[in-house]
């Protein structure tokens, strides 16, 4: 039985890399936690309730270059400092848990410099001799771009990710062991619950336990408090902070907000709906004297306010890494330039992935143009069947403007609803895949060679160039028609 920890975001949570890493001889311990980052990943391993997880660990699998895309992007589209001093950190740590580690790099096209943050990860990945899966080089060299958001940008598809959780499983003996490497600065990380803290007001905290299906954590509830730092962490910097908002379940409502402010420096920091989140600070906010948190009001459209925080603890370290960033340039990882050795490349496990594409592509094809093809084909068979309609007689007749009228409505409408939906598909490059099946596709003849069909279609004609006297040839050509209908039937 091997033993492996998986850290990482919602990747690592939802149905697909952890279901496929569970099999027979496999005891997954998922220690992930959706929407996280690398810091999150650090955190995890420097629990004290997860370090027996961690000391009989065979493997540790990563994933956070997703969601430190997301987390670590200013609106401009610059990286933040704080991604390379973390994710240096959390490398460094891993390096010491004396562990094989897998990194996986997971496709994150959909934000812009998402390259410099990959290339970061693999320059770490060199650095320390981790064992690496590149998902996202092999989704570029075999132009895989907008396949891979066809999820959505920050998830990939289940199948795909649990082919390679068991891949994974099944070659856990071929994986190396990281680099021995000594430390220079090493950092002392610490998490402090507030019970540990100062209450300057408000009374005692109120604690309580918060339970789902994945997680167990004891939580405190600010509300009037401020809590002060003791003496001790003076000097030590906030990295984050991690709270599980249990208002959604008091009031009914998702829209329950909790927010906690850090002052003397007004950074503040909200949680939203019933789940643990842990968030970044992204900010250099060093403990002093002063420096003490506090709940938020918020004020709520059915005229309550709620002025509260579930916090479950702060992550904290005694030093800021200037070190890290003072000789780090930035451009340098714009290039993609950074190979690992093939003995610690393992990208040989990914499933074939264009096979899977190429697949989807067919079904995404046959299923628009089938839909395109029998709207066109069914508005022209019902317009002929009208007009060659078995019932005589004046109101019959009388009735056919009508009906042809009706259709054309249902026509108009069946328009907009497919303009609409093949707009929503455009994004992923939908146009691409029709092209490359058109060349493919073979159309049946033999219903748009029917009587009521090619009525249809000449009749649509002549809608169409009535101007052109369109409607007299129509009855030259439907009595050639009727005429060459009735020598072969």
């Amino acid at each position: 039985m091997k033993n492996i920890v998986l850290l990482g975001g919602s990747n690592s949570i939802i149905k697909g890399l952890s279901s496929g890493l569970k099999q027979r001889n496999i005891h997954l311990i998922n220690l992930a936690l959706g929407g996280s980052t690398c810091l999150q990943n650090l955190y995890a391993i420097k629990r004290k309730r997860n370090q027996e997880f961690i000391q009989n660990a065979d493997l540790i699998i990563s994933e956070s270059n997703v969601n430190d895309t997301i987390d670590y992007m200013n609106d401009k589209g610059q990286i933040k400092e704080e991604f390379f001093r973390d994710l240096t950190w959390f490398y460094e740590e891993l390096s010491q848990c004396g562990k094989k580690i897998l990194i996986l790099i997971l496709p994150n096209f959909f934000k812009s410099n998402f390259q410099l943050i990959n290339n970061f990860h693999r320059f770490l990945c060199i650095k320390f001799g981790f064992n690496l899966i590149d998902m996202a080089r092999y989704y570029k060299e075999n132009h895989c771009y907008y396949f891979a958001n066809m999820v959505d940008p920050a998830h990939q598809h289940i199948t795909i990710m649990q082919e390679l959780g068991e891949n994974i499983a099944n070659h856990t003996d071929d994986f190396l062991s990281p680099k021995k490497m000594d430390l220079k600065n090493k950092i002392n990380f610490t998490i402090l619950t507030p019970q540990d803290m100062i209450v300057d007001r408000g009374g005692d905290l109120k604690s309580f336990e918060a339970k789902n299906s994945m997680f167990d954590e004891k939580v405190f509830r600010i509300e009037e408090h401020k809590l002060f730092f003791p003496e001790r962490y003076f000097g030590y910097y906030i990295l984050a902070l991690n709270a599980w908002n249990q208002s959604s379940l008091i009031f009914g409502t998702k829209k329950a907000k909790q927010k906690i402010q850090i002052n003397p420096d007004k950074i503040s920091q909200d949680f939203l709906e019933n789940f643990i989140q842990f968030n970044n600070l992204n900010a250099n906010v060093l403990i002093n004297k002063k420096t003490f948190l506090e709940a938020q009001t918020i004020n709520f459209w059915s005229g309550f306010s709620l002025k509260r925080c579930d916090l479950i603890d702060l992550f904290l370290a005694d030093k800021g890494g200037e070190e890290i960033l003072k000789n780090l340039n930035q451009s340098e990882f714009l290039q993609e330039h950074f190979n690992i050795s093939e003995e610690y490349d393992f990208s040989h496990l990914m499933p074939n992935v264009v096979k899977y594409k190429e697949m989807i592509n067919d079904y995404i094809f046959w299923f628009i143009t089938g839909l395109a093809t029998r709207q066109s084909e069914n508005f022209t068979r019902r317009i002929g069947a009208i007009l060659t309609g078995k019932k005589k007689g004046f109101f019959s007749e009388l009735n056919k403007p009508i009906r042809l009228m009706e259709t054309c409505i249902r026509e108009v409408r069946n328009k907009i609803f497919f303009y609409v939906f093949y707009k929503r598909l455009k994004k992923y490059n939908i146009r691409e895949i029709i092209s490359e099946g058109y060349a493919k596709r073979e159309f049946s003849l033999k219903e748009k060679q029917s009587y009521c069909y090619r009525i249809g279609e000449l009749f649509i004609k002549a809608c169409k160039t009535f101007y052109k006297g369109g409607f007299f040839k129509f009855f030259f050509e439907l009595k050639k028609l009727r005429k060459e209908f009735k020598e072969k039937y």
